[in-house]
């Protein structure tokens, strides 16, 4: 058994949605849903942190780290602790309580700092750099992007008749990670931000990675930058309830722009990043 599979990483399931809001008989388009809300730590950023802690342990690297709204560095503070690696996460001091203790149980050490996400992805990568620290932020980490393929990789495995996909994308190394991948088969992906505040983890699409790599990938991807409104993360926090799923806001916001833009024919998958169970501030419909 290999170690994604004895720790139940990665190979989750694809489940149809079908119960929405409002039919219309003249769409004949299937709108899936791949569960990575059922990874350990209830995000995608297991595959990418598991990946990271593989690279480090093979390498006798004992401290790790990264800035972090939370599923990533909730992530890696988990595997970390498995594997008996030093966790830095790097966080707002604005972050939220909930978030705050699912690190605090993981045995990482926190770092509160001001500023955006942008100024505390420069400022942990400064200090990880002077004091010898596997920085995990994104900027060109192939390991992550790596661990993102796996993602398309399954789902052209389990639908081989699927003909678009919908993420969430705030950095673009998921993004990326997952184009690059289905550009092979030449299945568009299609990205999706927001600057509803509730979607924390996608909030104002800060584009670490670089604009013009991600607007390149998403050019020869055949794909588009969608923002979701409020409305939408709301039709889909109550589409995602209705069948039975409890997401994130960034997942919300990926099925509220799915069935606002249902295509007339097709199979469309929705990356159902993050469980919202984490985070009982973003799944309000109060906005």
């Amino acid at each position: 058994m290999n170690l994604a599979n004895k720790l139940r990483i990665g190979n989750t399931p694809i489940v149809k949605l079908d119960k929405y809001d409002q039919h219309n008989d003249d769409y004949d388009s299937t709108i899936l849903t791949k569960l990575e809300l059922l990874n350990p730590t209830g995000s995608h950023k297991d595959r990418e942190s598991l990946e990271i802690i593989n690279y480090c342990t093979s390498r006798g690297i004992k401290e790790v780290g990264c800035a972090s709204t939370g599923n990533f560095g909730i992530s890696l503070a988990y595997l970390s602790n498995i594997f008996k690696v030093k966790c830095h996460v790097w966080v707002s001091n604005q972050i939220s309580p909930f978030r705050e203790s699912y690190l605090k149980a993981f045995g990482a050490n926190i770092n509160k700092v001001e500023g955006d996400l942008f100024e505390i992805y420069k400022l942990s990568s400064y200090e990880m750099k002077s004091r010898g620290i596997y920085d995990a932020n994104p900027g060109g980490n192939k390991i992550k992007m790596n661990a993102n393929k796996k993602i398309f990789e399954e789902i052209i495995r389990d639908v081989p008749s699927i003909t678009s996909i919908l993420t969430c994308i705030n950095n673009g190394t998921h993004y990326l990670g997952l184009s690059e991948a289905a550009h092979m088969d030449k299945i568009p992906v299609h990205a999706v931000f927001t600057y509803d505040s509730r979607a924390k983890s996608i909030g104002g699409f800060s584009a670490y990675e670089g604009l013009d790599k991600i607007n390149k990938m998403i050019q020869t991807n055949k794909g588009s930058l969608i923002e979701a409104s409020s409305e939408d993360i709301n039709q889909g926090l109550r589409c995602s309830k209705k069948n039975g799923l409890i997401v994130e806001a960034s997942s919300a916001a990926v099925i509220g722009v799915a069935l606002r833009l249902r295509l007339r024919k097709g199979k469309t998958c929705c990356i159902i990043t993050g469980n919202g169970l984490k985070y009982p501030e973003e799944i309000s419909l109060n906005k």
